[in-house]
């Protein structure tokens, strides 16, 4: 069960390296109406015509990590129920009880774990990345 987590957040990290890359190695700062002329008054220009544009890398890590923190957020979710319903069917098992806490607390712990990178990756880029 620690390899099949640890499998899942290895690939959620994965995708969002790989993911980002792209964008990364595609964004241009000096691209567009300003780019020949970066001067203040055309700085000021296009944050007023547009206020709420924020950077394409911005962008891609905010949906990727969206992404990412729903699908591993939906299969802790599930390995959850499923360690209820093992608790409910090991009929007085010590051991598939025992098997099913494990399952139950390693869901609980990847599911905090991914609560809080989605946060860092969150906050990174509303605050830090401009």
């Amino acid at each position: 069960m620690k390899r099949i987590l640890a499998s899942i957040f290895s690939f959620t990290a994965a995708c969002l390296v790989i993911f980002s890359a792209p964008a990364l190695a595609a964004y241009n700062p000096l691209q567009g109406p300003c780019a020949n002329n970066p001067s203040a008054i055309c700085n000021e220009n296009t944050a007023q015509q547009n206020p709420n544009s924020k950077n394409p890398v911005n962008n891609v890590l905010q949906t990727v990590s969206n992404i990412m923190a729903l699908l591993t957020g939906l299969t802790a979710v599930g390995m959850i129920i499923g360690s209820g319903l093992v608790m409910t069917s090991s009929g007085g098992n010590p051991e598939r009880v025992k098997k099913a806490r494990a399952i139950l607390q390693a869901s609980i712990i990847g599911l905090i774990i991914v609560a809080l990178a989605w946060s860092f990756v969150t906050f990174v880029v509303q605050n830090l990345i401009q």
